[in-house]
């Protein structure tokens, strides 16, 4: 969301974005989220009409150019998302659609985890996920 939609920490996740190395990678859950999170914001008025799907379309020509790459949500990321539920509940009250990002996070064998979600920063502390520093 901050990429594409002007937020407070917008442009130190632009700049991050844009200095780091290597793929970056979601599930593609994410293509869901952010469409829910575009049209609420819509709806919200905290864009203008058909901001969400210009926004969504520009989200993705970066998917279509691989500046974002986004992985199905196999068998094997939600038998891992299952199993770390028990383990979670305890850790970090991490949510089932979290949980899906953290275990794809696990299964791909990426290096680092980016975001801003309390929970997810949690997870990846408790899974021994480095968590990128400039997000």
């Amino acid at each position: 969301m901050k990429l594409y939609v002007t937020e407070s920490d917008s442009e130190r996740w632009i700049s991050f974005m844009s200095m780091t190395r290597g793929d970056h990678v979601s599930s593609r859950l994410l293509e869901v989220e952010l469409a829910f999170a575009l049209y609420r914001k819509e709806s919200a008025g905290e864009l203008n009409k058909g901001g969400a799907s210009s926004i969504m379309k520009a989200f993705l020509r970066d998917v279509d150019r691989n500046r974002i790459r986004l992985f199905p949500i196999s068998q094997d990321i939600l038998h891992r998302a299952a199993s770390m539920a028990a383990e979670a509940g305890r850790a970090c009250l991490l949510r089932a659609l979290d949980g899906i990002h953290v275990a794809t996070v696990m299964e791909l064998g990426c290096t680092m985890l980016v975001t801003s979600d309390v929970r997810m920063r949690k997870a990846a502390e408790h899974w021994k996920i480095r968590i990128a520093d400039g997000a």
